[in-house]
């Protein structure tokens, strides 16, 4: 201690030449805060490994999404809407000096308009990709700003990015007014304590050179050493190293008045003071240091950015050893003026009776303390909130517009949750479109959830085309025209064996009702041919999906199994009716042949009927792989009108026998 005493204009010069440099270089915080601040979970956690798939499947994807609110006290106009479409127009011809990579809005995608006007019509939204690059976010929205603006509307800019920007400049400002309330926090106590006029400003000035210093210090480190750095990390190190530090000033303050009462030179009060409460203040100041040092193993990064303060205690202990000394032995007892002539340490009436009842008495004491600590123990819920939103002002513009936003559409408009899967197999195929659709529809049923929009839901609804009983309602329709076309030959048919039955000489009305079948046959191929282009759509009906959602990492095989089945049983019915299809094309070909008077009777059918059977097969076993088709109207009509297929075929065939039948008595008559 009698070297620094003795060095101490030398110590106070490198001091200040020190805090100087680092103010003049250091990087600056706030820019530090806004490029590496942001909160980040780590390794490991689902969000945080969706981000590095998101990096992995999209390394060039570029730019922020900044939302664009305009809002009406109530439902906005078409005036009010061609203004709005004019503010984006002049965006979208002038994207570049903007920073805007895309605008989405629904003048340009009449589409999305469901999606982008509140359903009370007061709010209308419209989405800008921004590329920021090296262009601070404050000057860029400032410009959109003024490009957005109608007059007459409310017109707010929101997104993540805004958000975490008025996160910072928030914590700039809470900081500043946490610097003026403890200055003056600080300087009350002080005087209160000390009565001086001088006394109060030495551990003001120690604890805020140490304050800049290191500050100074870690943004260094932050900037080549990638330190742990948060909004909250230079108020962390305002409350604390202000906090202990005035403690610690105090105490040392405290044993050099007393020192000096005793009788003591100054020089001699200075070493005695180190030599005794020095110790303390040392021991106290690495226990902190310690404690401080120990978050750099905590993996949340909030959490972490507090380890400056470790840093801010290193340098406040050289402080305390350096800077304090050099008042106490350069200004002697005016430190304590105007007190200074009449020095004395008097001991506390109110600690002293504390002290010696707890002495006396130390269960009651032990009582007194539970009796006020306990309570805001138990009563204390630990509630946790890691919303930005929180720390942000209402007057936050960031913050109005994600609330309008809020109450019109619902928070996720603003920051939706992602969902990302993962697959080795291309993902845009009927099987796991449908997969993705399966997953979208569990997703909407959860409490809270409001909408999905993903490869099956591009707009937020459902493609009503990739679902089974959206084709069978196809199917069945198909189904119907061959059902027509069956009941066509089996009029044909009646009308045939009538006229043959009531006279042989009416033969010409018997090839009539023969051309008549040959008509219904032409129209079975017909609705056939229908029910099979129908039938096809089941199994590309459903590759319309947009692109969407990413990429499926698990459980997708036991998915695709089953609908692996879905679309055998598919392709069996339609390979079934194309059996159909070519079998009344034969029994054309013989109806042909049967126009002739002299031709044979002899057409065979049991091949037809055969496939009705087939087809009759596969939807059941359709049905048995899908349980939930049983209550849809439309499969379970399919089924019937298959089943009538079949009928109508057995039908068929009665009918050509008792034809082929009365022919032969008409020529055994002649």
């Amino acid at each position: 201690m009698k070297w620094i005493m003795k060095f101490r204009w030398v110590i106070l010069a490198l001091w200040i030449a020190g805090a100087v440099i680092l103010m003049f270089t250091a990087p600056n915080m706030a820019d530090l805060v806004r490029d590496k601040g942001e909160v980040k979970l780590p390794d490991g956690y689902s969000s945080t490994l969706a981000s590095d798939l998101q990096k992995k499947h999209n390394p060039d994807s570029k730019g922020e999404d900044y939302i664009v609110v305009y809002h009406a006290d109530k439902a906005l106009t078409k005036a009010d809407k061609d203004k709005i479409e004019a503010t984006q127009s002049k965006i979208e011809d002038n994207k570049a000096d903007y920073h805007v990579e895309s605008v989405v809005n629904s003048f340009k995608h009449p589409e999305l308009k469901d999606e982008f006007l509140s359903d009370d019509k007061k709010t209308l939204l419209a989405t800008l990709t921004v590329d920021a690059g090296n262009t601070p976010v404050k000057e860029i929205r400032d410009k959109l700003e003024d490009a957005v603006s109608v007059k007459g509307l409310k017109t707010y800019l929101t997104g993540n990015a805004l958000i975490q920007e008025d996160v910072v400049q928030n914590s700039e400002n809470g900081l500043h007014k946490t610097e003026g309330i403890t200055v003056i926090f600080i300087l009350v106590v002080l005087f209160l304590v000390f009565r001086s006029v001088i006394a109060p400003f030495i551990p003001l000035l120690t604890v805020g050179l140490t304050f800049v210093v290191s500050q100074s210090v870690v943004s260094f480190l932050v900037k080549y050493l990638d330190f742990p750095i948060s909004t909250f990390t230079q108020i962390f190190m305002v409350c604390i190293l202000f906090g202990i530090g005035t403690d610690y000033c105090i105490l040392l303050m405290s044993r050099f008045k007393e020192s000096i009462s005793s009788g003591q030179s100054v020089e001699d009060a200075v070493t005695e003071t180190y030599r005794t409460a020095g110790k303390t203040v040392l021991y106290s100041g690495i226990a902190v240091l310690v404690a401080f040092m120990s978050l750099w193993f905590v993996k949340f990064d909030l959490y972490r950015s507090a380890v400056a303060v470790g840093v801010g205690i290193v340098v406040l202990l050289l402080a305390l050893y350096t800077i304090v000394p050099f008042f106490m032995r350069t200004i002697g007892r005016a430190l304590f003026w105007p007190l200074n002539k009449n020095i004395q340490h008097k001991e506390s009436k109110a600690w002293g009776a504390a002290g010696a009842f707890a002495l006396a008495r130390p269960f009651i004491a032990l009582l007194i303390v539970a009796v006020i600590t306990l309570p805001p123990i138990f009563l204390h819920k630990g509630a946790e909130s890691f919303n930005s939103l929180d720390e942000l002002s209402d007057s936050s513009p960031a913050k109005k517009g994600f609330e309008v936003v809020s109450d019109s559409f619902g928070a996720g408009q603003v920051s939706p949750t992602q969902v990302l899967i993962e697959n080795d197999d291309n993902l845009k195929t009927p099987e796991y479109i449908a997969q993705i659709e399966k997953i979208s529809d569990d997703l909407a049923s959860i409490k809270g959830v409001d909408m999905v929009m993903s490869a099956s839901r591009p707009a937020g609804t459902r493609l009503k085309d990739i679902y089974v009983n959206q084709q069978a309602d196809k199917v069945n329709s198909g189904v119907k025209k061959a059902n027509d076309g069956i009941g066509d030959v089996k009029d044909g048919l009646k009308e045939a064996g009538s006229k043959l039955e009531k006279s042989g000489p009416q033969m010409d009305q018997a090839v009539s009702g023969i051309d008549k079948l040959q008509d219904g046959t032409l129209s079975t191929k017909d609705g056939l041919g229908k029910l099979q282009d129908a039938l096809k759509q089941i199994s590309t009906g459903i590759k319309g999906g947009s692109d969407g959602a990413g990429q499926l990492k698990s459980g997708i095989q036991t998915a695709k199994a089953e609908l692996g089945k879905l679309q055998s049983g598919n392709q069996k019915i339609l390979a079934g009716y194309q059996e159909v299809a070519k079998n009344l094309d034969n029994i054309n070909k013989q109806l042909d042949q049967s126009a002739n008077p002299s031709g044979d009777m002899q057409i065979d059918t049991s091949a037809l009927e055969n496939q009705f059977k087939k087809i009759g097969a596969s939807l059941q076993k359709v049905a048995a792989a899908h349980p939930e088709l049983a209550n849809d109207p439309n499969f379970v009509q399919l089924s019937k009108d298959v089943q009538g297929l079949n009928g109508a075929g057995q039908a068929f065939q009665t009918q050509l026998k008792q034809r082929s039948g009365n022919k032969w008595r008409r020529s055994k008559g002649k």
